[in-house]
């Protein structure tokens, strides 16, 4: 299992917080575990839980793409921060 989730729900105006997010679309895909996945990001906002069937995904390899809604309307720095967290984690692993 995964989680996924944004820090802002959108991108964010790095200068001016006037201006309204820009929302985008993720699509995750990492078909060796059968995880295929497109959310929204206003949608991420708290961690959305993606279910790998009892695969552990410790060893593959995926793609994320993300694609905007709309253009960007005003010159500047955008950001957010996608977070992926991974179950079980090897850091939670003792011998």
């Amino acid at each position: 299992m995964l989680t996924i989730s944004s820090k802002y729900g959108g991108l964010k105006h790095e200068d001016n917080e006037l201006i309204n997010l820009t929302h985008y679309s993720i699509n995750l895909d990492v078909s060796s575990i059968n995880i295929a996945a497109e959310l929204n990001s206003e949608d991420i906002t708290t961690p959305v839980k993606i279910d790998s069937f009892g695969a552990i995904p410790f060893s593959t390899i995926g793609e994320l793409g993300v694609t905007l809604d709309h253009g960007l309307l005003y010159a500047g720095y955008y950001k957010d921060v996608i977070e992926i967290d991974i179950y079980p984690s090897i850091n939670n692993v003792t011998k």
